[in-house]
Protein backbone atom coordinates (compact mmCIF):
# COMPACT_ATOMS: atom_id res chain seq x y z
CA UNK A 1 0.00 0.00 0.00
CA UNK A 2 1.20 3.53 -0.74
CA UNK A 3 2.22 6.09 1.85
CA UNK A 4 -0.08 8.75 3.21
CA UNK A 5 -0.53 11.86 1.11
CA UNK A 6 -1.87 15.23 2.21
CA UNK A 7 -2.69 18.26 0.07
CA UNK A 8 -3.64 21.70 1.39
CA UNK A 9 -4.84 24.70 -0.58
CA UNK A 10 -4.97 28.15 1.01
CA UNK A 11 -8.42 29.62 0.64
CA UNK A 12 -7.49 33.21 -0.03
CA UNK A 13 -8.04 33.92 -3.69
CA UNK A 14 -6.30 37.05 -5.01
CA UNK A 15 -8.95 37.45 -7.72
CA UNK A 16 -11.81 37.52 -5.19
CA UNK A 17 -9.92 39.94 -2.93
CA UNK A 18 -9.17 42.22 -5.88
CA UNK A 19 -12.79 42.07 -7.10
CA UNK A 20 -14.23 42.85 -3.68
CA UNK A 21 -11.63 45.60 -3.24
CA UNK A 22 -12.69 47.21 -6.53
CA UNK A 23 -16.37 46.97 -5.59
CA UNK A 24 -15.64 48.63 -2.25
CA UNK A 25 -13.56 51.33 -3.94
CA UNK A 26 -16.43 51.98 -6.35
CA UNK A 27 -18.97 52.29 -3.51
CA UNK A 28 -16.60 54.57 -1.61
CA UNK A 29 -16.13 56.84 -4.63
CA UNK A 30 -19.89 56.87 -5.22
CA UNK A 31 -20.48 57.86 -1.59
CA UNK A 32 -17.89 60.64 -1.83
CA UNK A 33 -19.50 61.87 -5.05
CA UNK A 34 -22.82 62.24 -3.24
CA UNK A 35 -24.67 59.07 -4.20
CA UNK A 36 -27.95 58.45 -2.36
CA UNK A 37 -27.87 56.75 1.02
CA UNK A 38 -29.39 53.63 -0.53
CA UNK A 39 -25.90 52.42 -1.53
CA UNK A 40 -24.69 52.26 2.08
CA UNK A 41 -26.22 48.84 2.82
CA UNK A 42 -24.65 47.45 -0.36
CA UNK A 43 -21.28 48.95 0.57
CA UNK A 44 -21.51 47.44 4.08
CA UNK A 45 -22.27 43.98 2.62
CA UNK A 46 -19.36 44.23 0.15
CA UNK A 47 -17.03 45.39 2.93
CA UNK A 48 -18.16 42.57 5.23
CA UNK A 49 -17.53 40.00 2.46
CA UNK A 50 -14.05 41.41 1.86
CA UNK A 51 -13.17 41.33 5.56
CA UNK A 52 -14.59 37.82 5.97
CA UNK A 53 -12.65 36.47 3.00
CA UNK A 54 -9.37 38.00 4.19
CA UNK A 55 -9.72 37.01 7.84
CA UNK A 56 -11.35 33.58 7.50
CA UNK A 57 -8.89 32.24 4.92
CA UNK A 58 -11.03 29.16 4.27
CA UNK A 59 -8.68 26.34 3.38
CA UNK A 60 -9.37 23.17 1.49
CA UNK A 61 -7.52 19.92 1.01
CA UNK A 62 -7.44 16.17 1.05
CA UNK A 63 -5.71 13.37 2.88
CA UNK A 64 -5.43 9.79 1.71
CA UNK A 65 -3.87 7.09 3.87
CA UNK A 66 -3.99 3.31 4.21
CA UNK A 67 -7.57 3.35 5.57
CA UNK A 68 -9.48 6.38 4.30
CA UNK A 69 -9.76 9.30 1.91
CA UNK A 70 -10.78 12.64 3.42
CA UNK A 71 -11.56 15.85 1.55
CA UNK A 72 -12.53 19.14 3.13
CA UNK A 73 -13.39 22.64 2.05
CA UNK A 74 -15.06 25.60 3.73
CA UNK A 75 -18.48 23.96 3.45
CA UNK A 76 -18.04 20.29 4.31
CA UNK A 77 -15.73 17.43 5.15
CA UNK A 78 -16.10 14.03 3.52
CA UNK A 79 -14.37 10.95 4.93
CA UNK A 80 -14.75 7.63 3.15
CA UNK A 81 -13.03 4.37 4.00
CA UNK A 82 -11.00 3.07 1.05
CA UNK A 83 -12.79 -0.27 1.33
CA UNK A 84 -16.11 1.53 0.60
CA UNK A 85 -14.89 3.15 -2.65
CA UNK A 86 -15.92 1.37 -5.83
CA UNK A 87 -14.32 3.81 -8.26
CA UNK A 88 -13.73 7.49 -9.00
CA UNK A 89 -15.07 9.18 -12.10
CA UNK A 90 -13.24 12.13 -13.64
CA UNK A 91 -15.41 14.07 -16.08
CA UNK A 92 -14.13 16.42 -18.74
CA UNK A 93 -10.45 16.53 -17.83
CA UNK A 94 -11.08 17.14 -14.16
CA UNK A 95 -13.95 19.62 -14.34
CA UNK A 96 -15.83 17.27 -12.02
CA UNK A 97 -14.58 14.48 -9.77
CA UNK A 98 -17.20 12.05 -8.46
CA UNK A 99 -16.52 9.33 -5.91
CA UNK A 100 -18.79 6.29 -6.31
CA UNK A 101 -19.14 4.09 -3.25
CA UNK A 102 -19.82 0.34 -3.41
CA UNK A 103 -23.39 0.93 -2.20
CA UNK A 104 -23.98 3.15 -5.27
CA UNK A 105 -23.86 6.49 -3.45
CA UNK A 106 -22.26 9.26 -5.49
CA UNK A 107 -20.27 12.05 -3.86
CA UNK A 108 -19.22 15.00 -5.99
CA UNK A 109 -15.93 16.33 -4.63
CA UNK A 110 -14.96 19.99 -4.56
CA UNK A 111 -12.16 20.78 -7.03
CA UNK A 112 -10.73 23.29 -4.54
CA UNK A 113 -10.06 20.40 -2.16
CA UNK A 114 -8.16 18.32 -4.71
CA UNK A 115 -4.57 18.55 -5.99
CA UNK A 116 -3.75 18.95 -9.69
CA UNK A 117 -5.26 16.16 -11.77
CA UNK A 118 -1.99 14.36 -12.54
CA UNK A 119 -1.10 14.19 -8.85
CA UNK A 120 -4.62 13.11 -7.89
CA UNK A 121 -4.72 10.25 -10.39
CA UNK A 122 -1.24 9.06 -9.38
CA UNK A 123 -2.11 9.02 -5.68
CA UNK A 124 -5.45 7.29 -6.22
CA UNK A 125 -3.87 4.61 -8.40
CA UNK A 126 -1.12 4.11 -5.82
CA UNK A 127 -3.84 3.40 -3.23
CA UNK A 128 -5.59 0.92 -5.51
CA UNK A 129 -8.61 3.07 -6.38
CA UNK A 130 -10.05 2.49 -9.86
CA UNK A 131 -10.34 5.58 -12.05
CA UNK A 132 -12.67 6.21 -14.96
CA UNK A 133 -12.44 9.20 -17.24
CA UNK A 134 -15.72 10.12 -18.86
CA UNK A 135 -15.07 12.21 -21.95
CA UNK A 136 -18.82 12.56 -22.40
CA UNK A 137 -20.55 14.12 -19.41
CA UNK A 138 -23.79 12.38 -18.57
CA UNK A 139 -22.49 8.82 -18.93
CA UNK A 140 -22.29 8.27 -15.23
CA UNK A 141 -23.30 4.63 -14.83
CA UNK A 142 -21.04 1.83 -13.72
CA UNK A 143 -18.07 1.07 -15.95
CA UNK A 144 -18.89 -0.84 -19.11
CA UNK A 145 -18.83 -4.60 -19.20
CA UNK A 146 -18.29 -6.77 -22.23
CA UNK A 147 -21.38 -6.84 -24.37
CA UNK A 148 -23.15 -5.36 -27.38
CA UNK A 149 -22.67 -1.75 -26.24
CA UNK A 150 -18.95 -2.11 -25.63
CA UNK A 151 -17.99 -0.13 -28.78
CA UNK A 152 -20.24 2.75 -27.71
CA UNK A 153 -18.68 2.83 -24.27
CA UNK A 154 -15.14 2.63 -25.64
CA UNK A 155 -15.79 5.93 -27.41
CA UNK A 156 -17.13 7.56 -24.25
CA UNK A 157 -14.85 6.11 -21.56
CA UNK A 158 -11.14 5.95 -21.08
CA UNK A 159 -10.66 3.30 -18.47
CA UNK A 160 -7.46 3.11 -16.50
Amino acid sequence: MADSYEYRHAGRCPLIIASLGLVNAGFTMAAIAGAPAAIWPLWIVALALLIHHVLANPDAGMRIDADSWTTCNELRTIRVALAEIDWVEIIGGGAAVILIRKDGARLRLSRTALPPLATLTAKLKAHGIRLHRATTPGIEKHPPADGPLQDFYKKSWQIS
